[in-house]
C-alpha cells in the first residue's frame, strides 16, 4: 500500500499546499510574507456563505469602495470611509503578468491618481488597508463555501530590522452583531453582507452589466482563458519559477501598465 500526499511548504505561519502537476511551481514570496521590517498578523474570519468567485470579482470592481464603504459610512455619520468617498472621474483595468490592474481617478477638492495593486489571480486580493498592507486569500471549501485568510503586515516606522517568529499571531474576526445580522460599521462585513445576499451561487445570467463593471468582464475573459490553456495542458499565469525573480515580489514599487 502506498499513500501519496500533496506537497506542502510553510511560509510566515501559514501551509501552502500545491496541488497541481509536476513539477511544482515555487512558492511566490508575496513581499507581505517575507518583509522582514515590520511585523505580521494573521486574521481569519467565519466562513463565507458563497461562492468564492462572488469575493474574488469584487476585487476587479473598482468603484464598489465609493458606494458600498465611502457613502455607507458617510450614511452613519462615519468618515472612515473619506478616502473612497470622491467623485470618480475615470477608471482603468489593463492586464499584467499577476492578473488585472486597477487603477481610480479621484476628483473633486483632493484629486489623484490611486493605483491599486493588482488582482493577483486567480484567488488573492493584495491591498493596503491603512498603514498596514495585506494580502486576502479566497480559498474554496466547496462550492457555496469560501474561507477567506488574510496576511496584516504593519511596516516599522523607522524602518528597522524586527526579528520575525515562526507563526505569526492569529486574530479571529466576526463580522456579525450578536443577534446575527450583518455589522455594518466596517469594511469586512460591509463586503461579507454583498457577497452572501447574491445568493450562494450568484446567477450571472440576471446581471446588467455597465462600464464600471469592465474589471470583472475581464477577469472573467481571463479565468476562462486560462481554465481552456489548463485543460489542454499548459500553464496557467503567474506561476513562478526562476528563482532570481523569487526574493520579493514587491507591487509596491511596480508601476503596472494600463489600458486607456
Amino acid at each position: 500500500m502506498r499513500q501519496r500526499a500533496y506537497p506542502v511548504q510553510k511560509l510566515a505561519g501559514l501551509l501552502f499546499v500545491y496541488m497541481g502537476p509536476e513539477p511544482a511551481p515555487l512558492l511566490p514570496r508575496w513581499d507581505v510574507l517575507v518583509r522582514d521590517d515590520g511585523v505580521r498578523k494573521i486574521q481569519t474570519q467565519p466562513p463565507l456563505r458563497c461562492n468564492w468567485l462572488q469575493a474574488q470579482e469584487n476585487t476587479a470592481d473598482t468603484v464598489h469602495t465609493y458606494y458600498l464603504h465611502g457613502h455607507m459610512l458617510k450614511l452613519q455619520g462615519s468618515n472612515e470611509g473619506a478616502y473612497f468617498y470622491r467623485p470618480i472621474v475615470k477608471y482603468e483595468w489593463g492586464l499584467c503578468e499577476w492578473g488585472v490592474t486597477k487603477a481610480c481617478h479621484y476628483g473633486g477638492e483632493h484629486p489623484e491618481v490611486e493605483i491599486r495593486p493588482p488582482l493577483v489571480f486567480p484567488n488573492i486580493l493584495r491591498i493596503p488597508q491603512g498603514p498596514d498592507e495585506c494580502l486576502h486569500w479566497r480559498v474554496p471549501i466547496d462550492d457555496t463555501h469560501t474561507r477567506i485568510y488574510i496576511m496584516v503586515f504593519t511596516p516599522a516606522l523607522d524602518g528597522r530590522r524586527v526579528e520575525q517568529p515562526d507563526d505569526p499571531p492569529i486574530e479571529p474576526q466576526d463580522q456579525f452583531l450578536p443577534g446575527g445580522e450583518y455589522d455594518l460599521t466596517g469594511f469586512y462585513g460591509q463586503d461579507r453582507m454583498a457577497w452572501e445576499t447574491q445568493g450562494p451561487i450568484f446567477d450571472r445570467g440576471e446581471e446588467h452589466l455597465g462600464a464600471t463593471d469592465r474589471g470583472i468582464v475581464m477577469f472573467r475573459q481571463l479565468l476562462s482563458e486560462q481554465i481552456k490553456i489548463v485543460e489542454q495542458g499548459g500553464e496557467p499565469m503567474a506561476l513562478v519559477r526562476d528563482p532570481s525573480q523569487n526574493r520579493i515580489i514587491d507591487f509596491g514599487s511596480r508601476t503596472p501598465q494600463l489600458s486607456r
